[in-house]
């Protein structure tokens, strides 16, 4: 396998450890003699999506295969293949025909094992680890009630981390030490009744709780594996852990007494039936009363984000000074760890009156969006959010220098209230909205996206201006302030 760039700061820890498989993977029963697993995790945070290549450089009858790609805090599927070497690279999609290798080497598959194949630390000079997880069977009698555990530790905590387990009506007075674990190092495995459990984090040595998970059913006589990384959500606990599963993905646990934080957007534009309203604001949070939680809101500005524990909010807006009512009791539910941003919009409607004349109402609303928390140094996410109701749908088209919106494949259908995201790659973009009036289209309004290694995941914003010589604008905003 060739590279068109070559890093040669990569280094490699193999592990090679009599485990357990997979969460889930003891489904498929004990394999055929000749046959074992490969599954990947991306554990590196500022990294984008990557792709797992497995190939044969001495076999030319081998098909060389490329999975799909898998994000931070993601793993792609387990995947089949004969006991025998193979040759492995990891790549991202740079946007050109081939994929840009960032990382070689080979892999050895064993009958019935999983190779886990881990990226970690800074995508631009990343570890690879590999883990070699082995196959047990608990068909028998006395382990059909039990489940199988193990951890690895992907975060780098200074001195490692305990690792207790309670059942889920127990505290942690009750819990038990399951495992002590340091950076990229594996528990044993520890066998469990079948039970719903809870899992807690500690510093080596310590018994203050770091994390809380919340309850985890391990209720099949499956071999689970859990992942330790870093929080990148508005938690005060500095871990999260993810379950991996034997198909893509992982299910992540965030810390079950995580905070949640939100702040909220103004897009209450001035209208002629809300002749109270003149751009500003106040905004309550359960419940009216004198002291408003963010004061002076106006139109087009963000407030500062807000912590809240995890529950369920009333949010009012008033009028300042006369504390007249405009939006009441819209709700915000708040999980553990979430990240949100609320948009307040006015929306317009043609109704028919006794006589059938046509007339128009407004109705004040509410958009929840999650924000992201992705760090990727080469890609970054921008969630487009359309406020503005004269078009059913609007097309937003990313143009580099040598394209034009034809030939762009960087563009998405929005529909009005109806947020949608694309992820772009590091470089310079002519960002056209564009409307349909009459079967013509239009230029609503164009804009400048430069994107760089120090640029967060965005919201662009189109809404109303009249000022601007369309009635329109955009706006480009970082997801977390």
């Amino acid at each position: 396998m060739s590279a068109k760039t070559r890093l040669s700061s990569f280094i490699q820890h193999p592990y090679l450890i009599a485990g357990f498989m997979i969460a889930g993977l003891s489904a498929c029963g004990s394999s055929s003699d000749g046959v074992g697993y490969v599954q990947f995790y991306n554990a590196s945070s500022n990294a984008p999506a990557i792709y797992l290549t497995m190939d044969k450089d001495n076999d030319d009858d081998f098909n060389s295969k490329t999975h799909s790609a898998v994000s931070y805090g993601k793993a792609g599927g387990s995947y089949e293949y004969d006991t025998d070497n193979y040759d492995i690279d990891l790549s991202w999609d740079d946007g050109d025909s081939e994929l840009e290798e960032i990382y070689e080497s080979s892999l050895i598959i064993t009958d019935d094992d999983t190779q886990l194949v881990v990226i970690a630390g800074n995508i631009a000079s990343p570890e690879v680890l590999y883990f070699d997880i082995e196959y047990i069977d608990d068909d028998n009698d006395d382990d059909e009630d039990l489940f199988n555990l193990r951890i690895i530790n992907m975060h780098s905590f200074s001195g490692g981390v305990d690792i207790y387990l309670s059942k889920s009506n127990e505290t942690f007075n009750e819990a038990v030490l399951f495992s002590s674990v340091t950076y990229s190092e594996i528990s044993a495995n520890v066998k469990y009744d079948q039970d719903d459990y809870i899992i807690y984090l500690t510093a080596a040595g310590s018994m203050d709780v770091l994390y809380q998970s919340e309850e985890i059913a391990y209720i099949y006589p499956s071999q689970y594996l859990m992942i330790i990384r870093e929080n990148n959500g508005p938690s005060d606990s500095p871990f999260t852990l993810d379950q991996i599963t034997k198909s893509s993905g992982a299910t992540e646990y965030p810390d079950a007494d995580a905070s949640a934080e939100f702040r909220l957007y103004n897009g209450l534009i001035e209208h002629e039936l809300l002749p109270e309203y003149h751009g500003v604001s106040d905004v309550h949070v359960n419940g009216i009363d004198d002291d408003p939680e963010v004061q002076n809101l106006h139109s087009g500005e963000f407030s500062e984000s807000m912590q809240r524990d995890f529950g369920d909010y009333s949010l009012d807006l008033t009028i300042p000074e006369t504390n007249e009512v405009i939006i009441q009791n819209h709700l915000l539910t708040l999980n553990a760890g979430d990240d949100k941003t609320v948009f307040f919009y006015i929306r317009e409607e043609d109704v028919s009156d006794d006589d059938d004349e046509e007339e128009i109402e407004i109705t004040l609303n509410s958009l929840v969006v999650d924000n992201s928390n992705r760090e990727s140094l080469y890609d970054h996410q921008v969630t487009i959010i359309n406020l503005i109701d004269d078009f059913s749908k609007v097309d937003v088209y990313f143009v580099e220098s040598n394209e034009t919106i034809d030939s762009t494949d960087n563009d998405k259908h929005v529909p009005y209230i109806a947020p949608q995201s694309i992820t772009l790659l590091n470089n310079t973009y002519s960002v056209y909205v564009i409307g349909e009036e009459n079967s013509t289209d239009m230029i609503l309004v164009r804009s400048e996206l430069m994107l760089d290694e120090d640029t967060h995941d965005m919201f662009l914003i189109i809404e109303e201006d009249v000022n601007s010589s369309t009635g329109y604008k955009m706006i480009f905003t970082d997801q977390k302030d």
